[in-house]
């Protein structure tokens, strides 16, 4: 074959530290369009993101050369060092350590978006954590329950 074709899509979450609500309506936007961005940089391609004032869904086309732990930590460093200079105006690192990246295939990828689109709907029936929890078992992701958060 004389070329690479790829096609690899994840649903990305992570969360505010302690989930503090610190995401504010007022620049939601602003910061998913980064995130955007910064996809963008790394090759990639971001197909959706939302969430809710303590956590972010992102749904992204991954560039074949970027490892999934680089992507995340470039969205949620550059992110952060963004909100905290044009929003925040305070030192704090606002986002956890961890995340959860998710396999999406491409027949369910309007779901995915759907469903990260309808967050704030979700989300005054479940918990992030029910939320997290749910994904963890339906991927079939193995977790220590004493130190899955923070």
């Amino acid at each position: 074959m004389a070329g690479n074709y790829v096609s690899v899509q994840l649903h990305i979450i992570w969360s505010t530290v302690h989930r503090e609500p610190w995401i504010s309506k007022k620049w939601k936007d602003e910061l998913y369009e980064y995130l955007g961005v910064i996809v963008q940089d790394k090759g990639g391609r971001l197909l959706r993101a939302g969430g809710t004032p303590d956590h972010v869904h992102a749904c992204v086309a991954m560039p074949p050369t970027v490892t999934v732990g680089s992507l995340v930590h470039a969205m949620k460093s550059s992110s952060s060092r963004w909100v905290q200079e044009t929003h925040l105006k305070r030192k704090t690192v606002p986002w956890q350590k961890g995340y959860g990246a998710f396999g999406v295939s491409k027949s369910a990828e309007a779901d995915v978006c759907r469903f990260i689109l309808d967050q704030e709907e979700h989300h005054r029936m479940w918990s992030f954590q029910e939320e997290f929890l749910s994904l963890l078992r339906l991927h079939k992701i193995a977790y220590d329950p004493r130190s899955l958060w923070d």
